[in-house]
């Protein structure tokens, strides 16, 4: 693993999913130990989204917004940046949409207690109305 490796990295698959990003980076913020970074792969293919993601993200160091070359789809989108990063750096990769929150903060720290060594861990859809 290199050295810029962190417990978990979260991948938010993005298609015109940015009004749900600020609940997402607030999930994330209030998580307690672990280190952690979010890559959004934004598969939109619209300037306006992606400009949108990037001014919701500019202030948040361990998150970056990439631009996917066309829509990849959901797990498409996570190889692709796999697949261009050359391989995990971190021992655990979370997969999700953009609405998901983690209502646990300790989400983080016990993804990192645990003995996986470059797992993939991906959310299975449930709709909850709000």
């Amino acid at each position: 693993m290199r050295a810029d490796a962190v417990d978990v990295h979260f991948i938010a698959v993005n298609y015109f999913g940015a009004g749900s990003c600020p609940a997402l980076l607030e999930s994330l913020r209030a998580q307690q130990g672990g280190r952690w970074r979010l890559t959004v792969v934004d598969n939109s293919e619209s300037d306006v989204e992606h400009r949108r993601l990037n001014e919701i993200t500019r202030h948040v160091e361990a998150v970056r917004v990439l631009r996917a070359p066309r829509n990849l789809g959901y797990f498409g989108a996570a190889h692709w940046l796999l697949t261009a990063e050359g391989g995990p750096t971190a021992t655990w990769t979370v997969v999700s949409n953009m609405d998901v929150r983690f209502a646990d903060t300790n989400f983080v720290r016990g993804l990192a207690d645990l003995d996986g060594v470059a797992e993939v861990v991906a959310p299975s859809i449930v709709d909850q109305p709000e």
